[in-house]
């Protein structure tokens, strides 16, 4: 009787753990696909390049959790132009391919990871006062194998895995969209 009891017990933590698992991978399902909404309402029928740029910028930063970013897109000198940011200040207008770290990902076309930003960095304000951010994201947007755009944002303390794939997974449909608009200005 105690080993049918036994038996029993095992069997039903095993499916409480299995419905545990069940819920957790529904609820980052959920959280993935929620985000890919809001970053396609950011981007859907916007032509105008400014207004996209900060349109995903203020999307990107408070999806992900990041308090400061900035989006450069490629101009026709074949520089990157800022085009949007979200409480940055003193920011470079003009990146070219190669110079910081933002350029290294214009030429790599791979997204950086950088923890243990260095005190001096870029500060992130408000009316209460300023801190460096921890963490920093550089993001390229490539379309047909050429980087058009690279997003950097700042963050308090280092994003997590899920933050991350969130990121990644929607570059191709942020690079799209940027891309529609870079056409619709030529």
């Amino acid at each position: 009787n105690d080993d049918e009891l036994g038996r029993i017990s095992v069997a039903l933590n095993k499916m409480t753990s299995s419905l545990e698992q069940t819920f957790n991978d529904l609820h980052i399902q959920n959280w993935l696909q929620a985000g890919e909404v809001k970053i396609n309402d950011a981007i859907r029928g916007e032509r105008v390049l400014k207004k996209l740029s900060v349109n995903l910028i203020n999307t990107l930063t408070a999806y992900s959790g990041a308090s400061l970013g900035t989006i450069y897109i490629i101009d026709t000198d074949w520089n990157f132009r800022l085009t949007g940011s979200f409480a940055a200040q003193n920011v470079p207008e003009i990146l070219s391919p190669g110079q910081g770290l933002c350029g290294q990902v214009i030429e790599t076309k791979k997204p950086l990871l950088v923890h243990d930003v260095p005190a001096d960095y870029l500060k992130i304000t408000s009316s209460l006062g300023e801190t460096s951010p921890t963490s920093l994201v550089i993001l390229p947007l490539v379309y047909s194998y050429e980087c058009i755009g690279v997003i950097e944002l700042g963050f308090l303390k280092a994003p997590e895995d899920l933050t991350m794939r969130f990121l990644e997974e929607n570059l191709e449909t942020i690079a799209s969209g940027v891309n529609s608009s870079i056409d619709y200005v030529k």
